[in-house]
């Protein structure tokens, strides 16, 4: 019963260390937030872990998170509209994975993939209607326009 008792305690104590703690970091005259940043720890050994900022109109002009002070993960983007400008991932701070980048309209203006910091593989590129102009394969330095 005591070990039962005694293995609560020292998980509730991880957990409670474990959860971020959301600072407004400045807001507008209105008093609404422009820059919110979470962090785990204590005082002394605080991490941030996460960023949002928001336009003025009080729409989210970012939102990402951080591992070790580098940006890690999921990032994306917003136009004051609301819509995503861009969306992408990274590790230790670099750009890693699928980056997709919009138009204000919500169209695809181009999309590809990083490795490293490094482009690579195909990427493809929309005017602002839609319609495919050209591909470029970054493993191949090669271009193709689309007629």
């Amino acid at each position: 019963m005591k070990k039962t008792f005694y293995l609560i305690i020292v998980l509730f104590v991880i957990v409670a260390c474990d959860k971020k703690k959301k600072v407004t970091e400045e807001t507008y005259p209105d008093g609404f937030p422009k820059i919110e940043k979470y962090y785990r720890g204590d005082i002394a050994n605080k991490e941030m872990v996460k960023e949002v900022r928001y336009y003025h109109n009080h729409q989210k002009e970012l939102e990402g998170n951080y591992k070790n002070s580098k940006r890690d993960g999921s990032w994306v983007y917003y136009y004051k509209n609301g819509n995503k400008w861009s969306e992408g991932s990274f590790v230790d701070g670099l750009d890693d994975g699928k980056r997709t980048v919009y138009f204000e309209n919500g169209q695809k203006r181009y999309e590809g993939y990083y490795n490293k910091g490094n482009q690579s593989g195909i990427w493809k590129f929309w005017d602002e209607s839609g319609k495919l102009l050209k591909e470029i394969d970054y493993d191949k330095n090669d271009s193709t326009a689309i007629k």
